[in-house]
Protein backbone atom coordinates (compact mmCIF):
# COMPACT_ATOMS: atom_id res chain seq x y z
CA UNK A 1 0.00 0.00 0.00
CA UNK A 2 1.03 3.70 -0.73
CA UNK A 3 2.11 5.59 2.77
CA UNK A 4 -0.26 7.75 2.26
CA UNK A 5 -3.11 5.26 3.06
CA UNK A 6 -1.14 3.94 6.33
CA UNK A 7 -2.95 5.62 9.73
CA UNK A 8 0.17 6.28 11.69
CA UNK A 9 -1.45 7.27 14.58
CA UNK A 10 -3.92 4.00 14.67
CA UNK A 11 -0.11 2.47 14.44
CA UNK A 12 1.83 3.67 17.34
CA UNK A 13 -2.09 3.40 19.11
CA UNK A 14 -1.03 -0.65 18.05
CA UNK A 15 2.14 -0.18 19.36
CA UNK A 16 0.90 1.25 23.05
CA UNK A 17 -1.68 -1.75 23.01
CA UNK A 18 1.09 -4.29 22.40
CA UNK A 19 3.62 -2.47 24.85
CA UNK A 20 0.65 -3.30 27.06
CA UNK A 21 -0.09 -6.94 26.35
CA UNK A 22 3.72 -7.49 26.42
CA UNK A 23 3.73 -6.27 30.40
CA UNK A 24 0.49 -8.20 31.02
CA UNK A 25 2.23 -11.12 29.18
CA UNK A 26 4.92 -11.02 31.50
CA UNK A 27 3.56 -11.07 34.68
CA UNK A 28 1.56 -14.07 33.40
CA UNK A 29 4.74 -16.03 32.45
CA UNK A 30 6.51 -14.71 35.77
CA UNK A 31 3.48 -16.55 37.64
CA UNK A 32 3.27 -19.54 35.91
CA UNK A 33 6.69 -20.17 36.19
CA UNK A 34 7.91 -18.63 39.54
CA UNK A 35 4.43 -18.30 41.32
CA UNK A 36 5.15 -14.78 41.99
CA UNK A 37 4.61 -11.65 39.69
CA UNK A 38 8.22 -10.55 39.42
CA UNK A 39 12.07 -11.58 40.27
CA UNK A 40 11.76 -9.03 43.39
CA UNK A 41 15.55 -8.40 43.61
CA UNK A 42 18.06 -6.67 40.96
CA UNK A 43 19.70 -9.25 38.46
CA UNK A 44 23.33 -9.09 40.81
CA UNK A 45 21.01 -11.15 44.39
CA UNK A 46 18.29 -12.75 42.06
CA UNK A 47 17.97 -16.41 41.91
CA UNK A 48 18.78 -18.86 38.83
CA UNK A 49 15.25 -19.43 38.14
CA UNK A 50 14.85 -16.01 38.24
CA UNK A 51 17.53 -15.45 36.06
CA UNK A 52 16.38 -18.24 33.77
CA UNK A 53 12.97 -16.53 33.73
CA UNK A 54 13.97 -13.47 32.14
CA UNK A 55 16.74 -14.91 29.97
CA UNK A 56 13.81 -16.86 28.99
CA UNK A 57 11.59 -14.15 28.14
CA UNK A 58 14.07 -11.99 26.16
CA UNK A 59 15.44 -14.64 24.04
CA UNK A 60 11.74 -15.70 22.72
CA UNK A 61 10.91 -12.07 22.12
CA UNK A 62 14.42 -11.34 20.21
CA UNK A 63 14.12 -14.53 18.41
CA UNK A 64 10.78 -13.80 17.07
CA UNK A 65 11.64 -10.27 16.03
CA UNK A 66 15.01 -11.61 14.39
CA UNK A 67 12.47 -14.22 12.20
CA UNK A 68 10.08 -11.17 11.71
CA UNK A 69 12.71 -8.45 10.46
CA UNK A 70 14.79 -10.72 8.14
CA UNK A 71 11.04 -12.66 6.93
CA UNK A 72 10.39 -9.01 5.86
CA UNK A 73 13.25 -8.11 4.28
CA UNK A 74 12.61 -11.20 2.19
CA UNK A 75 9.55 -10.58 1.21
CA UNK A 76 9.62 -6.87 0.86
CA UNK A 77 8.76 -7.08 -2.75
CA UNK A 78 11.32 -4.83 -3.10
CA UNK A 79 15.86 -5.22 -4.12
CA UNK A 80 16.40 -3.60 -1.17
CA UNK A 81 18.84 -5.73 0.99
CA UNK A 82 22.14 -6.65 2.48
CA UNK A 83 23.79 -7.02 -0.97
CA UNK A 84 21.58 -3.73 -2.23
CA UNK A 85 21.56 -0.80 0.65
CA UNK A 86 20.92 1.79 -2.19
CA UNK A 87 17.49 0.52 -3.13
CA UNK A 88 15.97 0.82 0.66
CA UNK A 89 16.02 4.65 0.03
CA UNK A 90 15.47 4.97 -3.95
CA UNK A 91 11.83 6.83 -4.61
CA UNK A 92 11.77 8.05 -0.71
CA UNK A 93 9.06 9.40 0.73
CA UNK A 94 6.85 7.77 -1.67
CA UNK A 95 7.73 4.27 -0.28
CA UNK A 96 5.11 1.75 -0.68
CA UNK A 97 4.78 -0.02 2.69
CA UNK A 98 3.40 -3.59 3.41
CA UNK A 99 1.72 -4.71 6.79
CA UNK A 100 4.12 -7.35 7.27
CA UNK A 101 6.81 -4.07 7.48
CA UNK A 102 4.30 -1.25 9.47
CA UNK A 103 3.45 -4.17 11.86
CA UNK A 104 7.35 -5.08 12.23
CA UNK A 105 7.77 -1.29 13.39
CA UNK A 106 4.49 -1.46 15.69
CA UNK A 107 5.40 -4.65 17.26
CA UNK A 108 9.35 -3.08 17.28
CA UNK A 109 8.48 0.02 19.44
CA UNK A 110 5.85 -2.05 21.64
CA UNK A 111 9.09 -4.48 22.40
CA UNK A 112 10.86 -1.29 23.05
CA UNK A 113 8.84 0.63 25.71
CA UNK A 114 8.65 -2.88 27.29
CA UNK A 115 12.24 -3.18 27.18
CA UNK A 116 12.95 0.30 29.24
CA UNK A 117 9.94 -0.53 31.66
CA UNK A 118 10.34 -3.88 32.70
CA UNK A 119 11.97 -3.15 35.56
CA UNK A 120 9.73 0.24 36.37
CA UNK A 121 6.68 -2.37 36.22
CA UNK A 122 8.22 -4.67 38.62
CA UNK A 123 7.62 -7.65 35.83
CA UNK A 124 11.60 -8.02 34.76
CA UNK A 125 15.01 -7.00 35.71
CA UNK A 126 16.03 -2.74 35.58
CA UNK A 127 18.69 -2.25 32.49
CA UNK A 128 22.05 -1.05 33.22
CA UNK A 129 22.55 2.57 32.19
CA UNK A 130 24.64 1.72 29.52
CA UNK A 131 21.56 -0.54 27.65
CA UNK A 132 18.81 2.13 28.76
CA UNK A 133 20.95 4.51 26.51
CA UNK A 134 21.22 2.20 23.92
CA UNK A 135 17.71 1.36 23.76
CA UNK A 136 16.69 4.90 23.74
CA UNK A 137 18.78 5.61 20.75
CA UNK A 138 17.53 2.58 19.35
CA UNK A 139 14.17 3.96 19.98
CA UNK A 140 14.96 7.04 18.66
CA UNK A 141 15.89 5.52 15.28
CA UNK A 142 12.83 3.40 14.67
CA UNK A 143 10.21 6.51 15.90
CA UNK A 144 11.97 8.14 13.37
CA UNK A 145 12.09 5.64 10.36
CA UNK A 146 8.47 4.68 11.14
CA UNK A 147 7.17 8.21 10.79
CA UNK A 148 9.25 9.37 8.08
CA UNK A 149 8.58 6.37 5.92
CA UNK A 150 12.12 5.08 6.10
CA UNK A 151 10.91 1.79 7.00
CA UNK A 152 12.36 -0.32 3.99
CA UNK A 153 15.39 0.72 5.22
CA UNK A 154 14.43 0.52 8.70
CA UNK A 155 13.77 -3.22 8.19
CA UNK A 156 17.45 -4.15 7.18
CA UNK A 157 19.03 -2.16 9.80
CA UNK A 158 16.75 -4.36 12.20
CA UNK A 159 17.76 -7.58 10.52
CA UNK A 160 21.13 -6.46 11.47
CA UNK A 161 21.13 -5.09 15.14
CA UNK A 162 18.08 -8.19 15.94
CA UNK A 163 20.57 -10.99 14.61
CA UNK A 164 22.95 -11.70 17.68
CA UNK A 165 20.38 -10.90 20.61
CA UNK A 166 18.87 -14.30 20.92
CA UNK A 167 22.37 -16.34 20.74
CA UNK A 168 23.45 -13.87 24.27
CA UNK A 169 20.37 -15.22 25.72
CA UNK A 170 20.91 -18.61 25.47
CA UNK A 171 24.20 -18.18 26.78
CA UNK A 172 23.05 -16.54 29.72
CA UNK A 173 20.83 -19.59 30.34
CA UNK A 174 23.68 -22.06 30.03
CA UNK A 175 25.07 -20.20 32.43
CA UNK A 176 22.62 -20.09 34.95
CA UNK A 177 22.34 -23.75 34.56
CA UNK A 178 26.29 -23.98 35.28
CA UNK A 179 26.92 -25.67 32.32
CA UNK A 180 30.37 -24.61 32.03
CA UNK A 181 31.53 -25.90 28.70
CA UNK A 182 28.80 -24.92 27.28
CA UNK A 183 27.82 -21.30 28.10
CA UNK A 184 31.82 -20.68 26.87
CA UNK A 185 30.79 -22.61 23.79
CA UNK A 186 27.58 -20.07 23.02
CA UNK A 187 28.99 -17.11 24.57
CA UNK A 188 31.53 -17.44 21.76
CA UNK A 189 29.27 -17.84 18.92
CA UNK A 190 27.15 -14.69 20.08
CA UNK A 191 30.66 -12.81 20.24
CA UNK A 192 31.05 -13.92 16.71
CA UNK A 193 27.39 -13.41 15.23
CA UNK A 194 27.92 -9.50 17.42
CA UNK A 195 31.35 -8.58 15.64
CA UNK A 196 29.69 -9.84 12.24
CA UNK A 197 26.87 -7.70 12.26
CA UNK A 198 27.44 -5.46 14.29
CA UNK A 199 30.79 -3.99 14.10
CA UNK A 200 31.25 -5.32 9.83
CA UNK A 201 28.05 -5.72 8.64
CA UNK A 202 26.71 -2.08 10.04
CA UNK A 203 28.82 0.00 8.50
CA UNK A 204 29.17 -2.12 5.32
CA UNK A 205 25.33 -1.82 4.87
CA UNK A 206 23.03 0.73 7.17
CA UNK A 207 26.04 3.34 7.45
CA UNK A 208 27.07 2.91 3.99
CA UNK A 209 23.55 3.70 3.13
CA UNK A 210 22.95 6.27 5.25
CA UNK A 211 26.23 8.21 5.00
CA UNK A 212 26.68 7.93 0.95
CA UNK A 213 23.59 6.08 -0.62
CA UNK A 214 21.28 8.66 0.25
CA UNK A 215 23.29 11.73 -0.81
CA UNK A 216 23.38 9.84 -4.61
CA UNK A 217 19.80 8.80 -4.64
CA UNK A 218 17.77 11.71 -2.47
CA UNK A 219 18.41 15.69 -3.20
CA UNK A 220 20.59 16.98 -0.58
CA UNK A 221 19.90 20.45 0.72
CA UNK A 222 16.27 19.75 1.53
CA UNK A 223 16.65 16.58 4.08
CA UNK A 224 20.12 17.58 5.08
CA UNK A 225 19.41 19.62 8.66
CA UNK A 226 16.39 17.69 8.83
CA UNK A 227 17.47 13.85 8.62
CA UNK A 228 20.82 13.35 7.75
CA UNK A 229 22.75 15.18 10.50
CA UNK A 230 20.57 14.05 13.33
CA UNK A 231 19.87 10.39 11.83
CA UNK A 232 23.48 9.81 11.00
CA UNK A 233 24.48 11.35 14.93
CA UNK A 234 22.53 9.05 16.45
CA UNK A 235 23.78 5.70 14.29
CA UNK A 236 27.12 6.97 14.53
CA UNK A 237 26.76 6.76 18.45
CA UNK A 238 25.04 3.33 18.71
CA UNK A 239 27.89 2.42 16.70
CA UNK A 240 30.46 3.50 19.32
CA UNK A 241 28.72 1.54 21.39
CA UNK A 242 28.97 -1.72 19.31
CA UNK A 243 32.70 -1.19 19.67
CA UNK A 244 32.79 -0.74 23.12
CA UNK A 245 30.85 -3.54 23.98
CA UNK A 246 32.92 -5.61 21.30
CA UNK A 247 36.20 -5.31 23.42
CA UNK A 248 34.14 -6.29 26.65
CA UNK A 249 33.48 -9.52 25.01
CA UNK A 250 36.13 -9.56 24.42
CA UNK A 251 37.86 -9.39 27.44
CA UNK A 252 34.92 -12.10 29.00
CA UNK A 253 36.42 -14.23 26.83
CA UNK A 254 39.94 -13.85 26.76
CA UNK A 255 39.82 -13.91 30.57
CA UNK A 256 39.35 -17.57 30.75
CA UNK A 257 40.98 -20.58 30.40
CA UNK A 258 40.24 -24.00 28.60
CA UNK A 259 37.45 -25.54 30.48
CA UNK A 260 36.77 -22.27 32.81
CA UNK A 261 34.52 -19.91 32.82
CA UNK A 262 35.43 -16.16 32.78
CA UNK A 263 33.68 -13.91 34.87
CA UNK A 264 31.38 -10.83 33.60
CA UNK A 265 32.87 -8.01 33.05
CA UNK A 266 31.20 -4.66 33.97
CA UNK A 267 28.86 -3.09 31.22
CA UNK A 268 28.30 -6.39 29.19
CA UNK A 269 25.18 -8.39 29.39
CA UNK A 270 27.44 -11.48 28.92
CA UNK A 271 26.60 -14.99 30.41
CA UNK A 272 29.64 -15.09 32.62
CA UNK A 273 28.99 -13.93 36.27
CA UNK A 274 31.63 -14.14 38.76
CA UNK A 275 31.20 -17.11 41.22
CA UNK A 276 33.83 -18.55 43.21
CA UNK A 277 37.46 -16.82 41.72
CA UNK A 278 40.82 -17.41 42.02
CA UNK A 279 43.00 -16.74 44.76
CA UNK A 280 44.92 -14.56 42.01
CA UNK A 281 41.91 -12.87 41.55
CA UNK A 282 41.91 -12.88 37.83
CA UNK A 283 38.36 -13.78 37.25
CA UNK A 284 39.20 -17.49 36.70
CA UNK A 285 36.75 -19.36 38.09
CA UNK A 286 37.68 -22.25 41.31
CA UNK A 287 38.91 -25.65 39.45
CA UNK A 288 35.00 -27.28 40.46
CA UNK A 289 34.96 -25.78 37.14
CA UNK A 290 36.74 -27.27 34.75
Amino acid sequence: MDAADYDYRAGLRSSLGIFAFLTVARLAFNLLITGKPGPGADSRSASAKDKNVEEAWLGIGTFWLVAWSWWALWTSGSECGVLNTRACVEDWPDIPVSRRVTGLFEAEIGWYMHMLTRGLAGVGFAQEPSMAVHHTVTLCLILTGYTLNIMRFGVLMLAVFNLSNPFLHISKVANNLEMARTRVALFSLFGVMFFASRVVLLPATVMRCTFYEVLVVLEREPHMWRLYYPGNFLIVGLYIMQLFWMVKIIRVLFRGRAGATPRKVDGVKGPFQQEKLSKGGDGIVSSKEK
